[in-house]
């Protein structure tokens, strides 16, 4: 979650010294503090390092969380947009996504670009950044991915895309209106105009 908080940091803080405080000094010290007591349980940072992070990382970009011959199985982070092979939970329910709701996510996210909508931005790296981070996985060499791995940023994509789309309908409102009332300025204008030279 390290670029989207710095991101949203970056539209905070404008001194590059703030944001390397408040983005990576404090967050860094604070975690560090808070984890003095396991670093001393495994017997000193390396240890610990290695006995937790690098581990579990390691775990995360191999295979074996499932057999590769169970294609029905196992998806893809781009087959998710499509609920290509959806996660098989037992008693009839599957793992499903909503293809409409994950097409709409990157198209939404170039119109926010576009119209420099920094929350909706933000909103919207914070969902990417998990996607990215599963895109890594995979081609590090983890091909035993699964449909349920959208949950961690689906909530995410939902409030995204609900927004964006009433921000939208909004900004179409506004400008429809706005057109309505320039457009009956200058009728009203004409027809004084009107009256005028009639009067003449």
């Amino acid at each position: 979650m390290i670029l989207p908080f710095l991101y949203y940091l970056g539209d905070l803080k404008k001194s590059p010294i703030d944001r390397t405080i408040y983005g990576l000094g404090i967050p860094i010290v604070t975690f560090g503090a808070l984890s003095l007591p396991i670093i001393d349980y495994y017997g000193g940072f390396l240890s610990w390092l290695k006995g937790t992070f690098l581990d579990r990382a390691s775990w995360d970009i191999t295979n074996g969380h499932i057999s590769l011959a169970d294609v029905s199985q196992i998806s893809t982070p781009w087959g998710w947009f499509m609920n290509i092979h959806p996660f098989w939970m037992g008693f009839h329910f599957y793992a499903t996504t909503n293809p409409f709701i994950m097409l709409l996510w990157p198209i939404l996210t170039i119109i926010v670009i576009l119209m420099k909508e920094k929350n909706l931005i933000f909103t919207s790296m914070w969902a990417w950044t998990e996607w990215l981070g599963f895109l890594m996985v995979y081609f590090l060499g983890n091909h035993t991915l699964f449909s349920f791995y959208v949950t961690d940023f689906s909530p995410v994509v939902d409030v995204f895309v609900a927004v964006s789309m009433i921000y939208l309908v909004d900004k179409l409102v506004l400008r429809q209106e706005r057109k309505s009332s320039l457009q009956g300025s200058s009728n009203i204008e004409n027809g004084d105009n009107d009256g005028n030279n009639k009067s003449f």
